[in-house]
């Protein structure tokens, strides 16, 4: 067993730009499937997942062993945008798994982050249709760099840009603290009003299910009419699926069963399948407009991702594995319910594996129940307004008697707190 205090205190060598670190205070050492093990040799179940980056859990077995083969082989690692066949199998399995409905999009491989995949979706439609604003919404979070920083929400990361952020227009979503009832015909009056005072957007971008906003999930009507408006007046529908995305809702896409195709579909988080950097952006074959260099970088050709990203595609050709994520879900939403049923007072939100308790009224409470969890072995972290909401991102994979296992442990938390 290591002693964690004999490894190097970094402390005075790293910036205090950290996240994490402060949430979770040990020395982590081993991960596997569900759980992940601190030096001294500590378990902790994993209802957070590196931010949802890892679906299918720690080290899966059967993404590593092809992980693996390919490395023993000597396969290239590194092929920028090269033609390898690593990328070619990626790319023929992605739309074999996602269909024909997308016959008309292009598949763009961007840089590691989903940011910069979010900076890509931006040029392709202000490029393609010579417009700059994009409409956006309030409980937004689309990345760090720049331009996603501009589609973003949040104030206080906002102000770390220290430049203006300009080209966006937010408007309030329809579930949330902000929530409106008409946000639709305000969309639709920006439109078409001569003295609205805003230039016509080049597209709407949102998350169906706001992550690090609180976990507010679009209602169906509300996104098949933006879809409707969106198409009446030219104007593209960009999903963020960066954490929605690649099963977290219960079906690939978050959009799956709202029965629209939007003009283009930013993924990363978990399309590596196993926590490889990686991003694409899914774009109709009308917005394909940028020449070539024109958005590119030296990380674009991660073929190892490509390698575990094709290996976790497989498993939505495996109706077991589709069957399995449905029975988990539900038995996700049936320890949620005992939880409302006991606290009727908890607001419950979320979707498929995606779910949030909301303390938004009394915000300290969720960071309380974190910590409590935490010192009982299970991970998870805040979100929303002031981090009053409690996060559930397990794997999707996660065993059914570790979903009961990690419930018992958030039920006593709640009760310790309140």
């Amino acid at each position: 067993m290591i002693d964690s205090s004999s490894i190097l205190n970094i402390n005075g060598y790293e910036s205090k730009n950290l996240v994490y670190r402060h949430s979770f205070p040990e020395v982590f050492d081993k991960a596997i499937g569900d759980f992940i093990y601190s030096v001294n040799g500590v378990e902790f179940l994993d209802f957070f997942m590196s931010a949802g980056s890892l679906n299918y859990g720690h080290n899966n077995p059967i993404i590593k062993k092809e992980m693996i083969t390919y490395i023993k082989n000597n396969g290239i690692i590194n092929g920028l945008d090269f033609n390898t066949v690593a990328r070619q199998n990626f790319i023929n399995k992605f739309f074999e798994v996602i269909g024909d409905r997308f016959s008309n999009h292009k598949i763009f491989i961007a840089g590691p982050t989903g940011t910069n995949a979010v900076e890509a979706a931006l040029k392709f439609v202000r490029n393609a249709k010579k417009r700059t604003n994009i409409i956006c919404f309030s409980g937004s979070f689309h990345g760090m760099s720049l331009g996603s920083l501009a589609v973003s929400s949040s104030n206080f990361i906002r102000s770390a840009a220290q430049v203006p952020l300009y080209g966006s227009i937010f408007i309030p979503y329809p579930t949330g603290y902000m929530s409106i009832d008409n946000s639709l015909e305000l969309i639709e009056k920006i439109i078409h009003d001569p003295l609205s005072g805003v230039d016509k957007p080049a597209a709407v971008l949102l998350e169906v299910v706001q992550g690090d906003g609180g976990i507010n999930v679009a209602p169906k009507k509300w996104l098949q009419s933006l879809h409707r408006i969106c198409k009446e007046n030219d104007i593209m529908l960009i999903i963020d699926d960066i954490q929605a995305g690649c099963g977290r809702t219960g079906q690939f896409f978050s959009f799956d069963d709202y029965d629209i195709i939007p003009d283009v579909v930013i993924l990363s988080k978990s399309i590596s399948g196993i926590g490889l950097p990686m991003s694409l952006v899914l774009v109709d074959s009308s917005l394909d407009v940028l020449d070539s260099g024109q958005h590119t970088g030296t990380f674009r050709g991660n073929q190892l991702g490509y390698v575990a990203a094709t290996a976790a595609l497989d498993f939505w050709l495996d109706n077991n594995f589709t069957n399995s994520l449905k029975d988990k879900t539900l038995i996700f939403e049936n320890c949620l319910m005992h939880i409302k049923n006991k606290f009727p007072f908890i607001e419950i939100r979320g979707k498929g594996m995606m779910w949030g308790l909301s303390f938004e009224d009394k915000p300290k409470l969720a960071g309380l129940i974190s910590k409590f969890c935490f010192n009982q072995g299970l991970l998870l972290e805040t979100c929303g307004r002031n981090d009053g909401v409690v996060k559930l991102l397990p794997a999707i994979t996660v065993a059914s008697k570790n979903i009961e296992r990690g419930f018992k442990i958030l039920e006593s938390a709640i009760e310790s707190v309140i």
